[in-house]
């Protein structure tokens, strides 16, 4: 598992036109990913790891009120999202979800995800880690520790 800081930035606009493109009126300026990595292999980093963050706002402010949001979201917009569990959980003091989901997008196929969701000061806070469907469980208790371990510092 390594940092792939160099794609960070190309990674954060190809994923701001791909939002924008699903929802013109989505406010992007204030996402920001702080981490991205994985194993490196020929064809970029699998399975991935990204830490992102995105400002509060009005509806989008306590953790329920993220976590439907951005349940509704995904099965909007995301070509077969099913959300497989949601639970609530202590992770550095602070309340917490995981997601566990699966997705089947055109052109990348079937993915699966573990994802933890948590709110300080006036950001939102996701871990978030995915693999290709079949190769999940590989990686599942690695991708559980990952998100479990998620400190944030200031």
């Amino acid at each position: 598992w390594q940092p792939a800081t160099s794609i960070m930035e190309e990674l954060l606009e190809e994923t701001k036109r791909e939002l924008k493109a699903i929802d013109p009126t989505a406010e992007l300026e204030n996402i920001g990913i702080l981490f991205f990595g994985g194993k490196e292999t020929s064809e970029g980093y699998y399975p991935t790891v990204s830490i992102a963050t995105d400002l509060r706002s009005a509806g989008y402010w306590t953790l329920d009120e993220v976590d439907e949001a951005n349940s509704r979201y995904a099965k909007e917009n995301t070509p077969g999202y099913k959300e497989l569990s949601l639970t609530k959980v202590i992770v550095d003091g602070r309340e917490a979800s995981i997601l566990d989901s699966e997705d089947n997008e055109p052109g990348y196929g079937r993915w699966r995800y573990i994802q933890l969701t948590t709110v300080k000061g006036d950001f939102v806070w996701l871990v978030t880690c995915g693999s290709e469907y079949q190769d999940f469980n590989d990686y599942e208790d690695t991708f559980n520790s990952i998100v479990r371990s998620l400190r944030i510092l200031n």
